[in-house]
């Protein structure tokens, strides 16, 4: 979790969350937008509004005074107890714990966590109880976002520009959008039509790619572009997090509440089709394969030179269920030329032989299944707005999802922030 000096220097994007941005950003601006301009538009003809992103999340890395010399040598809860009473989240300052819990808070969360200067700043600067430093954390960024929504709504006429009117556009017409179960169930139908996850079954390989694609989200591995000592090499990372949002209250899928959360995602809360409850089990299939992955959940960061890559063609280690080559170069087409003896940098090996396992155990329908799912996931907070929330909910769900459907224009906003991605978590 700790920062060296040397990382920006010789990792380049292949050690900084940011560099699958890179690669997500560089995608040809009229094959993304097009199709999420499209699946935005649908979303809000209906009430829906729009269609949400999975991504990054870049929170104000703002100025904070040096934590108290006291709270440096706090010890764990146990021998704490006031502490544990009223500051259940903190942890002795660089213990395993503490960081432990850092990095559970910044994959679920999302903020630039620090876990000494970080929680000074969130949780030990005041006195008062904070019994939910997650809560305390989504609202501050929240907050950020909203911040720039207003300052675009203020904006003069001629101060306006194309993409500040469609934010501002985008965020009255969720709030002012309805929409309930029906209307939820037939956008989601129309989402899976533009990911070509309807009809006749594609291969997985390209099923993953347009998924990828057009939602920038990586469900299954994470992909970015390294472009360092005149060579461009294709980075393959565990994805961060599991589809267990704490924000929404996804369960995790070994629980026995998931099948109950994934059939009310999907907008059936009463009599369920039976091919309805085959694609919740079939998705659970694959999600339960992969988290069933128990080597190293972490990034160790090394230097550049310390990785060593291989030809895209090894990726699958000689497995012919899953085709790394066609899956890089339909994802990366436009970005990159993969070809068989392409560099790629396997930043995570034990998690990546893991999946080559999981390719082939489960079929192409239960991958299909999977993405459908993890669609629905995507677009939660529209799923939410169908509950019909009050008003102040209906603000924070569409500042949520203003933020994840325009999250580059708001990057540029916060421009001294250090960027963290966040798969599961929003």
């Amino acid at each position: 979790m700790h920062q060296q000096s040397s990382q920006s220097e010789d990792m380049g994007l292949a050690s900084q969350p940011s560099s699958a941005s890179r690669s997500s950003a560089a995608l040809p601006t009229a094959f993304r937008m097009s199709r999420r301009d499209l699946i935005a538009t649908a979303l809000l003809v209906s009430g829906a509004s729009a269609i949400v992103v999975t991504a990054a999340i870049a929170v104000r890395n703002r100025h904070r005074p040096e934590p108290l010399p006291s709270l440096l040598d706090l010890k764990p809860p146990r021998d704490n107890p006031w502490q544990t009473r009223h500051l259940p989240l903190y942890f002795e300052c660089e213990s395993s714990a503490c960081r432990a819990t850092a990095e559970d808070l910044r994959k679920n969360v999302a903020w630039t966590l620090n876990p000494c200067a970080d929680f000074y700043e969130y949780v030990c600067s005041s006195d008062r109880a904070r019994t939910n430093v997650y809560d305390h954390a989504v609202a501050h960024y929240l907050r950020e976002v909203r911040e720039v929504i207003r300052k675009y709504e203020n904006l003069g006429f001629f101060s306006k520009t194309a993409m500040s009117k469609k934010i501002t556009h985008f965020f009255s017409a969720c709030q002012s959008s309805q929409l309930d179960l029906s209307s939820w169930r037939s956008q989601l139908a129309h989402v899976w039509k533009y990911l070509d996850l309807i009809g006749d079954l594609a291969g997985l390989e390209s099923m993953l790619a347009t998924f990828s694609r057009v939602l920038e989200v990586f469900p299954i591995v994470q992909v970015s572009v390294l472009e360092a000592s005149r060579r461009t090499c294709v980075v393959l990372t565990k994805p961060d997090g599991n589809g267990a949002d704490r924000i929404f209250s996804v369960p995790h899928v070994f629980t026995t509440s998931f099948q109950r959360f994934a059939l009310d995602l999907l907008g059936h809360t009463g009599h369920v089709p039976g091919e309805v409850d085959d694609l919740v089990n079939s998705a659970a299939k694959v999600e339960a394969q992969l988290q069933k992955y128990s080597g190293p959940q972490g990034e160790r960061y090394y230097h550049l030179h310390e990785y060593g890559d291989i030809p895209a063609s090894q990726v699958g280690n000689g497995s012919s269920a899953f085709d790394w080559t066609t899956y890089l170069r339909n994802f990366l087409t436009g970005i990159v030329a993969v070809k068989a003896d392409s560099c790629v940098i396997v930043k995570s090996p034990a998690y990546v032989r893991h999946v080559v396992k999981v390719f082939g155990k489960v079929s192409k329908k239960d991958v299909r299944s999977f993405l459908k799912l993890r669609a629905a996931m995507t677009l939660i907070p529209f799923r939410k707005l169908a509950d019909g929330p009050d008003k102040e909910e209906v603000e924070r769900l569409c500042t949520l999802a203003t933020y994840k459907l325009y999250r580059y224009a708001f990057l540029k906003e916060f421009n001294d922030t250090q960027l963290y991605r966040c798969l599961s978590a929003l």
